[in-house]
C-alpha cells in the first residue's frame, strides 16, 4: 500500500502556472506591475519583461503545507538588465523564502543562483558557480528540487548544484514573477510558464529542451 501510495503522489499532475494567460485573462490571477508584454513563439505564447519595471505578482502560494517539492521554470534570459536578476522570488508571510535568479556574465551567458531561506542563516542554502553557464537569447528549463533536508538545482534536465538545508513546509504566501518582491532585480528577457509539484521529481522527469 505504501508503494501505491508513492506512485500516485509521483504521478500527480503540477500546478501550473502559463504566465500569457495570467496577463491576458487573470487565468491564473495575478496583479500586473508595469507592462509585461505578451509574445507569441513557434511553443506558443510567453510574457516578456524589460528589466526596468515589468512583474507579476500572485497572491498565493503553490508549495504552501508541502515538505517536498519542485519548481519548473521556462524562461530566455536577454543579453541586457542588472547583473543580478530574479526570475522568481517565492516567500511566505513570515519571510521565509525561494529565490530563483540569473548571472549575467559579460561575454553573454548567465549562470543559475538558487537561494533557500527560513528565517536564519543556519536555515539557508545558496547553489551558485558562476563557470556552470549556459547562453542567452535561448529557452531553457530551470528546475529546482527540494525533498528530505536537499536541495538541487537544474538546467535543461542535467543537474548543477546540490546541498543539504533544513527548510520547513511554507505557508500561505505569494510569488513575484520577473522581479524581487521588494521592486529589486528586474529580469530582462521571456517565461512561458511555471509548475509545482508536491514532490521532487526524479531525474529522468526533469524538463529539458
Amino acid at each position: 500500500m505504501f508503494t501505491g501510495l508513492l506512485l500516485i503522489v509521483a504521478s500527480a499532475a503540477p500546478v501550473q502556472w502559463t504566465l500569457a494567460d495570467a496577463v491576458r485573462s487573470s487565468a491564473p490571477p495575478a496583479e500586473i506591475v508595469g507592462r509585461p508584454e505578451v509574445r507569441s513563439g513557434s511553443d506558443g505564447a510567453y510574457v516578456r519583461f524589460d528589466g526596468r519595471e515589468d512583474g507579476l505578482i500572485f497572491p498565493s502560494n503553490p508549495l504552501a503545507g508541502w515538505a517536498a517539492f519542485t519548481i519548473c521554470v521556462k524562461m530566455r534570459p536577454a543579453v541586457t538588465g542588472v547583473p543580478e536578476q530574479r526570475f522568481m522570488h517565492l516567500e511566505s508571510a513570515d519571510g521565509h523564502r525561494i529565490m530563483l535568479e540569473t548571472r549575467l556574465a559579460a561575454d553573454g551567458t548567465w549562470a543559475l543562483d538558487s537561494y533557500l531561506y527560513a528565517g536564519d542563516p543556519h536555515r539557508a542554502r545558496q547553489l551558485l558557480d558562476r563557470k556552470l553557464r549556459h547562453p542567452c537569447r535561448t529557452w531553457h528549463w530551470v528546475t529546482l528540487t527540494y525533498a528530505d533536508g536537499r536541495v538541487t538545482n537544474f538546467v535543461d534536465g542535467r543537474r548543477e548544484l546540490s546541498g543539504t538545508v533544513d527548510f520547513p513546509p511554507l505557508g500561505p504566501g505569494r510569488v513575484g514573477v520577473g522581479f524581487r518582491l521588494n521592486h529589486l532585480y528586474w529580469f530582462s528577457g521571456d517565461i512561458q510558464e511555471l509548475r509545482f509539484y508536491p514532490f521532487a521529481l526524479p531525474p529522468n522527469r526533469i524538463p529539458r529542451l
